[in-house]
């Protein structure tokens, strides 16, 4: 029963009543008995009104909770589907990979290029498969795997595969505000263990074959990599500020790990970059940085070709993919390097400092490695004088 009344010590009048099994009471803020009953039956008629909608959604998850994990998602996102109807929420699949591209703006033309790929082989197998999925909200665990299972029959490669999925989970991330989605149906959906392909080593007759095809400075850019174990593109970026002749070594920052590396420069090595030194230019190999800033595979090819004339074949068939996989290239030249020191006995350790193989992991191993051992490690490798 509703009613008022007043506590002692307050001059205020008090409320309380009972609805749906719930006690309800409070100040009506008036000292008036006919304002303070107005009061209370508007109070009534709010907690009544708000109770036909709030009793019958607490009906509706009580109901959906009775259901499997699976069917709970499924029931939950055609709900939410409904809901949104005819709302400003609802984005078609169109207006939500414009958003997208809006928010992610800043990234490559390559990368957008590449996602807009992504989207647009989506989109089109959704239209043969799903012709009734019109809006972003639509999409469900059960589709986003269908599609997955269909990219994996299709033979992409697990690192295919993984960014394909990695896309779909930063878009619908990306979207989900404005697009009114409670979950991201991709996020549950797991990546694909990875098939690393290692580039082999070359022997010392498949690199002394390689070189007569070799012309100035792409020779002096095999002889570089293969006596230094340096990456291509710290091979082309490299200044003669980093070559000190003096001291025999080559001293720079690794583009790939931020780590400072410092060589000892080979004879043989030593007396190619002699024989190209040019004080006019700020880099030892200009001609090839100004090809790598333009584009680095351009280089990658040029590499590729002298392989293929020395009658190496740099690539072979995968287990899966579209493409093949390289096996030979210029990262080879690195591990030919500690290939033939560890066949010179050199320490694993020893190798690595060799190469400049600077994590941090392996620098607590081989940080006590002295600049004799490099050096001596060095003079291990053989000498290419006949091929230059």
């Amino acid at each position: 029963m509703a009613t008022i009344y007043k506590r002692d010590g307050s001059p205020y009048y008090h409320y309380r009543f009972q609805f749906k099994g719930k006690t309800y009471r409070g100040t009506t803020h008036s000292k008036i008995e006919k304002l303070a009953k107005l009061f209370l039956d508007q109070k009534i008629a709010e907690i009544k009104g708000s109770n036909n909608y709030l009793n019958l959604f607490d009906r509706i998850i009580e109901q959906i909770e009775k259901l499997s994990s699976e069917k709970q998602i499924e029931v939950k996102r055609k709900l939410a589907f409904e809901l949104l109807k005819n709302t400003t929420s609802m984005l078609t699949m169109d207006e939500a990979f414009k958003i997208y591209q809006k928010i992610k703006k800043t990234s490559s033309t390559e990368q957008l290029t590449r996602w807009k790929g992504f989207y647009t082989r989506f989109t089109k197998w959704l239209s043969e498969n799903h012709n009734d999925i019109k809006y972003i909200n639509q999409i469900t665990r059960q589709t986003a795997d269908k599609y997955m299972t269909d990219l994996w029959n299709q033979n992409y490669t697990p690192n295919t595969y993984n960014k394909h999925l990695s896309f779909f989970k930063s878009m619908f991330d990306a979207v989900k505000s404005d697009a009114g989605l409670t979950d991201n149906v991709w996020n549950e959906i797991e990546q694909r263990k990875l098939e690393t392909h290692h580039k082999k080593p070359l022997t010392i007759e498949q690199l002394k074959s390689i070189l007569p095809f070799a012309e100035e400075e792409m020779k002096t850019l095999l002889l570089l990599g293969f006596y230094t174990g340096l990456r291509l593109g710290d091979c082309c970026n490299l200044k003669r500020d980093n070559i000190d002749f003096q001291n025999r070594t080559i001293s720079l920052i690794s583009s790939k790990t931020s780590s400072p590396i410092c060589i000892k420069i080979h004879d043989t090595l030593y007396e190619a970059l002699r024989d190209t030194w040019d004080i006019t230019q700020e880099y030892v190999l200009p001609n090839l940085n100004i090809t790598y800033k333009k584009n680095s595979i351009l280089i990658t090819d040029q590499i590729k070709e002298l392989f293929t004339k020395a009658g190496i074949q740099t690539s072979e068939l995968r287990t899966r993919g579209r493409r093949k996989s390289v096996s030979y290239g210029f990262h080879s030249l690195r591990h030919t390097t500690v290939s033939i020191l560890h066949s010179e006995g050199v320490v694993k350790t020893v190798a690595e400092a060799v190469v400049g193989l600077n994590t941090k992991i392996v620098y607590n191993v081989y940080k006590d490695t002295t600049d004799e051992q490099v050096a001596e490690a060095i003079n291990k490798l053989p000498h290419l004088d006949n091929e230059i």
